[in-house]
């Protein structure tokens, strides 16, 4: 199953690094870097094939602290990708809005596609795996699923167990490579209404009796 990107994640990672002391050029170069980092290691685990990225939330840089830089009123910006360099046009985008207007996306996120396997063969979905970053204070970059393969029972309490098996190792060894490659922290205490996050597996969330909740 797949959950609509309305409904919330089924998990989130969140990967943290700061505090960013000013909203200028070179930590927006470097943010685009370690978000190239995480796309292209759940790119080569066939997690992420990316379409659009969305440039939004912009803020004023310059010489103030994050904390003095002022909202500005632009509209969020889609830019369709290339799966083989998909940061590269916006990295050119970025730098030109930064030299014209002097102004900063807050956020940014990655939307594509990615594979789940299956006994049948492989499985092409929407929104398998959401990556987003935030700047404001810290330096944040997170990886959320809107999929329930990494269960052992679906969100709906079934039992998926060769689901499970095939796919849950993939999205773990990802993150624990994301982890080493970037050296952030992944933040700690991160809850979902639809799974238990240890640390970086899912459980099921259960009833009271110990069975298997139906989440959906």
């Amino acid at each position: 199953m797949i959950l609509p990107l309305t409904k919330g994640a089924v998990a989130e990672w969140p990967f943290e690094n700061g505090p960013i002391q000013q909203l200028n050029w070179l930590n927006l170069e470097n943010s685009l870097a370690l978000l190239e980092t995480v796309f292209s290691t759940l790119h080569d685990h066939k997690l992420l094939f990316p379409k659009v990225i969305c440039l939004s939330q912009w803020m004023r840089a310059g010489e103030f602290n994050v904390a003095g830089s002022k909202r500005i009123d632009k509209s969020l910006i889609n830019v369709t990708v290339n799966s083989l360099r998909p940061l590269a046009d916006v990295f050119a985008l970025c730098h030109s809005i930064f030299d014209n207007e002097s102004v900063y996306p807050l956020t940014i996120e990655i939307f594509g596609s990615g594979v789940i396997l299956t006994r049948q063969g492989d499985q092409t979905v929407d929104n398998l795996i959401r990556v987003y970053s935030t700047t404001l204070d810290i330096f944040r970059i997170t990886v959320a699923t809107h999929s329930d393969v990494w269960l052992p029972f679906s969100l709906e309490g079934k039992a998926q167990t060769d689901l499970y098996i095939l796919n849950s190792d993939r999205l773990v060894n990802a993150l624990e490579q994301i982890q080493r490659k970037t050296g952030f922290k992944v933040q700690e205490g991160n809850e979902s209404y639809y799974s238990v996050i240890k640390g970086f597996r899912l459980e099921n969330v259960r009833y009271a009796d110990g069975s298997i909740a139906d989440v959906t």
